[in-house]
């Protein structure tokens, strides 16, 4: 599954790189630094830049380090911190893909933004939000944000060009126009390339760049530049960015394997060597997804390991890892759908008119005393608690409702999948079937020929024809797998309305729901065609059947 890795680069936008070592020496010596700080601006700021530096390795703890920042920003008062520190939470937000929160947290960081007038930060919280728009698919939204950006930018001088390509290049993968994006990747690639050391940015557009060309079906060109972003993530410590690397490059060998074709080198033209490189980059992409709990990332790596078995002809291993991207995609549900984002952009533009009215009667009342100013906090205080209360709940209810359409079109795909998984189950029986009618016919034929042309021993045509014929228990349990996932709870209603049947017999209603013939199901159960005949006749006096009802009107009413 092609899948662009948005990486949201939001640590105020520096475009240095940091590797792991160097990240772990920064937190070490910050929270050294926060042992020993005051309770004022400078230990926000300090809060801050703790957050900022665990986004990287751990945004969970990110989370926890910027909204002691907001908080203590707000106590003191600091409108500075409050902008630095949602941008903080909202950049960690982001990484784990809770676009509702990060959304909530860049929008808030433009709103103090225009407030301090800081064009900067107003910049870089439009260009935060067009990546959480991207992230959720919403291209039109998310271009409208970056050429936002990038004006600003070019106004200012400011020289971060590069993340605007970057975040146009995924909208137009998002529109599966893969020229334009790789267009667009090559051009941010070629400007990055020219800062030293290598940035966490460069990495981001050759993994993007890996992606569009695996998209354009341009293989040899997508596995250079995944793993060029491969090397680079790893060396700066990226762990969680290396994922959807791991899968698109999974992705890569399963589509070389499909589609082998004269203008690969000869390296790519071994479909098996293929198709084991893909499993080993998926099991890899599996363990990151399973350490850092990426859910989301985890159903993609399920459905390339389910697809890689079964090209590999091992449906047993197939069906374990759809069976687990069945039950993993039943559990999610997207919190971000379109009347979420609507409520809260309603929610901003409120609170976006309400800072701005509060700031202007600010600068035209200098002489406000302090006992307004925190009664006023107060009252905007409450007014917020109330608007989040009113949205929580709301919100509750759509992903209530969102989590259940999810479901059921997850279990209509599941259905469709088992159905195929069926038909071909059976018309491999139906091609047995065949062949052991061309082997009777050849039989017949040799024993018609005179006594002296005919050789002693057993004849080879039976022996094949014995061992073509016989399902084992372990195809049995895998047929009526299948037959559960198309045929939902039928096993158990035959069962329920007929239990005197004995497992022979509920095997032959089973088959005969499928409309088999006496041939097929004699050729599917490894015996003999009169022994079909004779279980039926069994089963048809068991049922008891009224008069002019047959076993076909019997199992098809079950």
């Amino acid at each position: 599954m092609l899948r662009p890795a948005i990486l949201l680069l939001l640590s105020c936008f520096c475009l240095h790189s940091a590797t792991g070592q160097t990240v772990q020496h920064n937190l070490d010596s910050l929270t050294d630094e926060l042992t020993t700080a005051k309770s004022d601006t400078d230990k926000v700021s300090l809060l801050v830049a703790i957050s900022r530096d665990y986004y990287r390795t751990d945004p969970n703890k990110g989370v926890e380090f910027g909204r002691q920042a907001l908080e203590l920003a707000r106590e003191l008062n600091y409108d500075h911190g409050i902008m630095t520190a949602n941008n903080a939470i909202g950049r960690c937000y982001a990484v784990q893909d809770h676009l509702t929160e990060a959304l909530q947290h860049f929008q808030a960081t433009l709103s103090m933004a225009q407030k301090l007038d800081n064009k900067e930060y107003i910049g870089n919280a439009v260009l935060s939000m067009g990546l959480v728009y991207s992230s959720n698919s919403e291209p039109q939204k998310a271009l409208d944000h970056f050429q936002q950006a990038k004006n600003i930018y070019e106004t200012l001088g400011i020289p971060k060009v590069s993340l605007v390509i970057n975040g146009i290049g995924n909208c137009y993968i998002m529109m599966k126009d893969y020229d334009q994006a790789l267009n667009y990747f090559m051009q941010g690639i070629k400007i990055e390339e020219q800062i030293q050391p290598a940035t966490s940015l460069l990495a981001t557009m050759y993994a993007n760049a890996g992606g569009a060309s695996l998209g354009l079906k341009r293989y040899n060109e997508a596995l250079n530049l995944l793993f060029r972003a491969l090397k680079l993530q790893e060396k700066m410590g990226n762990i969680s960015s290396t994922a959807s690397t791991l899968n698109n490059i999974g992705n890569a060998y399963l589509a070389i394997g499909k589609n082998t074709n004269s203008s690969l080198p000869d390296s790519l033209r071994n479909k098996e060597i293929n198709f084991q490189k893909a499993l080993y980059y998926e099991k890899q992409a599996l363990a990151v997804c399973e350490q850092l709990d990426i859910r989301d990332k985890l159903v993609d790596v399920y459905a390339t390991l389910a697809n890689t078995y079964r090209m590999q002809g091992k449906p047993g291993e197939s069906l374990i890892y759809f069976d687990k991207y069945d039950a993993l995609k039943d559990t999610l549900a997207r919190q971000n759908s379109e009347k979420e984002f609507a409520k809260i952009e309603a929610e901003f533009k409120v609170q976006r008119t309400t800072d701005s009215l509060k700031y202007i009667a600010a600068l035209k009342d200098q002489q406000v005393t302090q006992h307004k100013t925190e009664r006023n906090s107060s009252i905007v205080l409450l007014s917020l608690a109330g608007i989040i209360s009113l949205l929580l709940v709301n919100r509750q209810k759509l992903k209530q409702m969102q989590a259940r359409k999810f479901a059921e079109a997850e279990r209509l795909r599941a259905e469709e999948f088992a159905r195929r998984q069926l038909a071909d189950f059976t018309q491999s029986i139906q091609e047995k079937n065949a062949l052991i009618e061309k082997f009777t016919a050849e039989i017949e034929k040799y024993q018609l020929q005179p006594a002296g042309n005919q050789s002693t021993g057993p004849d080879p045509s039976i022996m094949e024809l014995q061992s073509s014929v016989i399902l084992t228990e372990e195809q049995w349990v895998n047929f009526q797998a299948l037959f559960e996932k198309v045929h939902t709870g039928y096993i158990n209603r035959a069962k329920e309305k007929y239990p005197a049947l004995t497992a022979s017999e509920l095997r032959f209603i089973v088959l005969s729901k499928l409309e088999l013939s006496n041939k097929e199901m004699a050729a599917m159960l490894g015996v003999s065609l009169e022994a079909v005949r004779t279980n039926k006749h069994r089963l048809l006096k068991k049922l008891n059947l009224p008069e002019g009802i047959t076993l076909y009107d019997t199992v098809h009413s079950i």
